[in-house]
Parts: C-alpha cells; sequence; structure tokens
C-alpha cells in the first residue's frame, strides 16, 4: 500500500519541527505538507512546491479546522510554553478527519514502572488519550533527553559556561537522541507505507497507537561529561566537580527532577532493545557522542 500523501505540521520552525521537515523533504519528494503557524509569526520555511503555509490564531478552532482538513497526520511540536494548545489542536484534527497524530511527546518510555504518574509525562499520558477518544491514532516519539540541549543548557548535571559538574554515581546507562535523529526518525516513519502485507513491522500502522523509539546512543552522564571535557579540551583539573545520588537531584522539582528519570538506573531512561529494533526497521545507524556534542559546543 502507497504512504502518506498529505500530513500537517504545527511547530515546523522550531527545534524538532524544523528537523521532521529538512529530513521529510530530503527524503520524500511525494508528500504534501501544509505548515501551521501563529499569525505573529516571522519564521521562514523553505522554498518547496510540497510545503504550504497556512497563518492563524490557535485559539481559533475554525481556522485550526481548516488548516487541517484533508490531511491524513499531524505532526505537533510544540515549545514547551504552547504545549497547553494540544488539546486544542487535537480536537481540531479530530473534526477534520486527521487519521493519525504525533503529539507533542518526545519523552521517556512512560511504559516504564510509576513513570507515567510524573506530572510532565502525565500530560503526555491524557494526550495519547485524547486521541484514542477521538477516534484517531497516536504516533508518539520515545527520545529520551535531547542531546544537544540538554549539554548547552546545563541539564545533565554539566554547567560547561562556568565549568561546573554534579555527577551521580548511583546513574546508569541511558538512551539520548540529537534533535536531527529525532527528526530523522519521524520523517522515516511518515514515509513507510499505511500497511505492508510482506513486512508490517516496516508500516506506519505498526506505529499507530504505539511508540517511535529514538536514539542516538546510549550512555552514561560520566561518558557525557567525557565528551565533554574533549569538545572543550579541558580535564578534570578545570572543572568544580561535586557527587550527589539521583533520589537528590528527583527533590529538584518537576522539570529538573524529570533528569532522575533520564540518568538514572531502571527508571525508563533506557529502551535501547526498542530503539535498536526501530533503527533496523528504519535504516537509521547510531551516532558517535562525541561528535554530538562537539557540534553542541561548537558556535555556529
Amino acid at each position: 500500500m502507497s504512504g502518506l500523501k498529505k500530513i500537517v505540521i504545527v511547530g515546523a520552525s522550531g527545534n524538532t519541527g524544523s528537523s521532521i521537515l529538512k529530513h521529510l523533504l530530503a527524503i520524500n519528494k511525494t508528500i504534501s505538507i501544509t505548515i501551521v503557524s501563529r499569525t505573529d509569526s516571522s519564521a521562514t520555511f523553505p522554498s518547496s512546491s510540497q510545503i504550504t503555509v497556512k497563518k492563524g490564531s490557535y485559539s481559533d478552532a475554525a481556522f485550526l479546522q481548516s488548516a487541517f482538513q484533508g490531511n491524513e497526520l499531524a505532526a505537533f511540536c510544540l515549545a514547551h510554553s504552547g504545549a497547553g494548545d494540544q488539546p486544542k489542536l487535537i480536537e481540531a484534527a479530530a473534526k477534520a478527519g486527521v487519521k493519525y497524530i504525533v503529539p507533542n511527546e518526545y519523552s521517556l518510555d512512560a511504559l516504564t514502572g510509576d513513570l507515567a504518574s510524573h506530572p510532565v509525562i502525565a500530560q503526555k499520558v491524557a494526550a495519547r488519550k485524547l486521541i484514542r477518544d477521538a477516534g484517531m491514532k497516536h504516533i508518539s516519539p520515545v527520545t529520551g533527553p535531547w542531546t544537544e540541549l540538554s549539554v548547552t543548557w546545563g541539564l545533565f548535571g554539566i554547567d560547561v559556561r562556568n565549568r561546573q559538574a554534579t555527577l551521580y554515581d548511583d546513574g546508569g546507562e541511558n538512551n539520548t537522541a540529537s534533535i536531527s535523529q529525532v527528526g530523522l526518525s519521524i520523517a522515516k516513519v511518515l514515509s513507510l507505507p499505511v500497511t505492508s502485507s510482506e513486512n508490517p513491522r516496516a508500516s506506519l500502522e505498526h506505529y499507530a497507537n504505539n511508540f517511535i523509539y529514538i536514539s542516538s546512543v546510549c550512555t552514561t552522564q560520566a561518558k557525557i561529561f567525557d565528551s565533554v571535557k574533549k569538545a572543550t579540551g579541558t580535564a578534570d583539573a578545570d572543572w568544580e566537580i561535586k557527587h550527589s545520588t539521583i533520589a537528590e537531584l528527583e527533590k529538584s522539582g518537576p522539570m529538573h527532577g524529570l533528569y532522575s528519570y533520564y540518568l538514572g538506573n531502571g527508571k525508563g531512561g533506557n529502551f535501547e532493545e526498542k530503539a535498536r529494533e526501530d533503527r533496523e526497521a528504519l535504516g537509521i545507524e547510531e551516532e558517535n557522542l562525541d561528535e554530538v556534542v562537539r557540534a553542541a559546543l561548537t558556535p555556529a
């Protein structure tokens, strides 16, 4: 069976959305892409006959429904500040007849332990339920922490600017994905045939009401710190290093505390077996941690 013909991306100018768009245009020359953008946005997009841009207010249900009309799939790539718009987008997509939603997930494997009860993850669980209840199917990206942003923002406990590091000695080996790897993986899934009798594993329907497990590398905080030191030409002596525990990190609030799951042992941050299966099915290679970190810390 053939693949998707028409999709819509909301948030195509952000980190994830622009990466999905870039890779889709590179590997899929037949898909039509509608980009939904806010009226006051100054974002620009590649010049391509495959792209149509529609501007309006995310609070305007009629605009959203019209923008989604005729599309088979909608991908939501919202900034943290815009995540509250997702229920309205889901409702509009359902009314427009959209079949599949890539929700604003981009997180951990919520099927692990008690992770689904975490405040940040609970919102994502609720969004998936809203999609299913509306008669659509979710295709949810599990990415772990985005490597570049986590390094540059100090979220791995490594503050590059101030040369300070808090190392969590009881941490585990967990997955992390670059923004490019996230975009490529989603673009590959959106370019699959909807169904396949020859290889059901390599079909869009395999991922329907399911998860895409995306990873650049499975690693530890200590190895990330080693990559940071290589990229900055520094050694331990150049850093102020403290030691702490995952339990202490968990107490640091919803967002920073979420990194206790990313960095902890057996808390949902390691989904390497599932990620390996998806890489093989999609024809995607692992990335080199040193190279990803070096690129993140090299000024554009």
